[in-house]
């Protein structure tokens, strides 16, 4: 009976590392930014309200303000391109990326002191879903990712 069990714990562990590897093979790629937008919205807002006594006015102001952000730092229409060994491209511009399958974080570096961490919230063979934290007075804004895989030549002439 504990052979059994034995057995099963290692087949476990086995699935998950091999599905951690998929996972990074999946990211292999160059991806185009479809969407951006920012999660928490109405949470900021209201504290906004709550705190700050910020008027409708100040408060649309405000709304515009912040879902203009996540498309300014990555707008529609870039790629970003995953190498294997590491290298990292952001609509030409090279870096390193790393990922780190214990808390599902790309990790990207553009230059020696700037560093971006990426929460992986979904991804499959075309689709790959980024949560970027972002924080402002105390709430979790959140600038969320959609990108979609773009395909190779090779893939585009069959």
């Amino acid at each position: 009976m504990k052979l059994k069990h034995v057995l099963f714990l290692f087949l476990g562990i086995l699935l998950i590392s091999s599905c951690q590897k998929d996972k990074q093979k999946l990211i292999v790629g160059e991806w185009q930014i479809k969407e951006a937008r920012v999660e928490n919205m109405d949470k900021y807002l209201n504290e906004l309200k709550e705190k700050y006594q910020f008027t409708d006015k100040d408060l649309q102001r405000e709304k515009e303000r912040v879902q203009a952000l996540p498309t300014s730092f990555y707008p529609q229409g870039i790629t970003m391109k995953f190498d294997a060994d590491g290298k990292y491209y952001l609509g030409g511009i090279e870096g390193k990326w790393t990922y780190n399958p214990d808390n599902d974080q790309i990790k990207i570096q553009l230059a020696i002191l700037d560093t971006t961490t990426f929460i992986i919230k979904k991804i499959t063979r075309k689709e790959l879903v980024l949560i970027y934290p972002y924080k402002v007075s105390d709430v979790d804004l959140n600038f969320e990712l959609v990108l979609t895989r773009v395909k190779a030549e090779e893939d585009n002439q069959e």
